[in-house]
């Protein structure tokens, strides 16, 4: 049976203007404790940044490097920082098969990092990590953004890296093809189907302007549904019905349409709360 090496908690957070660490020292192999002073946590860059782990020590190291290399590339700016290796994290062939999680914060932002692409701020700024799979990191993400001059929506479900290199090339290709988003969106879509960088990315998007709307995969869908409803991530299904049925009986606007959709889609998936973020064009 193979064993693992398992780390447990480490607790990061900002307060009055300070930030703290701190982890305990317990390492296992299997089910036996083999060290009770193990250090997982660090400052870096100059100690103005402070940076702990969760998981395999020696993958840990390799992004503690990482992320050094990274403040110094961007004058010691933690959210370009952070960002930059979510992003290289998840697509390099070498790093995306390390094991770990990490914590990352200085005085005035506090970030969880993984292998998954997620970049995870947690608005209390309290990081904590050696498992966050059931636990609700943060309320109010912001999964939408305007593009384009601010003729595009575009939003997306999945890891927050990878959905920001997708938002890059989706108003690349915006750019490319003077604002045409079908165009825009087909050959996104075919990127992103066969380069070998951009089909390891793990989300969906959904963008749209005033005429056309779509639903894009790294599967290589490009879904434009008919009565031009996208809905995406855990609670899309439920969004898409309460969308529809507001649509074909009442008289709403779009916005309020959206904004009551999401609210009921929130009253039913657990993944889905009702701090909402909302754009129009």
């Amino acid at each position: 049976m193979k064993r693992t090496i398992r780390s447990t908690t480490v607790l990061g957070l900002i307060h009055n203007g300070k930030a703290c660490i701190g982890a305990d020292g317990q390492v296992t192999f299997g089910e036996t404790i083999v060290k009770h002073t193990a250090r997982k946590v660090r400052k870096i860059h100059d100690d103005k940044v402070l940076i702990g782990f969760a998981g395999g020590a020696a993958d840990a190291i390799t992004l503690f490097e990482k992320m050094e290399e990274k403040l110094d590339e961007f004058r010691g700016n933690l959210p370009k920082a952070a960002v930059e290796l979510g992003r290289e994290w998840r697509s390099d062939k070498v790093l995306r098969r390390l094991d770990a999680i990490i914590a990352v914060l200085d005085k005035e932002h506090a970030y969880i990092l993984t292998g998954e692409g997620d970049i995870i701020e947690p608005e209390d700024k309290i990081v904590a990590i050696g498992s966050f799979g059931e636990t609700i990191v943060k309320h109010t993400a912001r999964k939408v953004r305007k593009i384009h001059d601010d003729k595009v929506l575009i939003g997306f479900a999945g890891g927050a890296a990878d959905a920001i290199t997708l938002f890059e090339k989706m108003e690349e290709k915006l750019d490319e093809f003077r604002g045409n988003l079908p165009k825009a969106a087909v050959e996104l879509g075919r990127e992103w189907r066969s380069d070998k960088v951009l089909r390891r990315l793990d989300a969906i998007i959904a963008v749209l302007d005033k005429e056309h709307a779509y639903i894009l995969t790294g599967e290589g869908d490009i879904i434009e549904p008919e009565d031009k409803i996208v809905a995406i991530g855990s609670g899309g299904p439920y969004a898409y019905a309460a969308a529809k049925a507001l649509i074909e009986n009442t008289e709403l606007d779009a916005r309020t349409i959206c904004e009551k959709a999401l609210k009921i889609a929130a009253s039913i998936c657990i993944y889905t709360n009702d701090r909402i973020t909302l754009l129009e064009l």
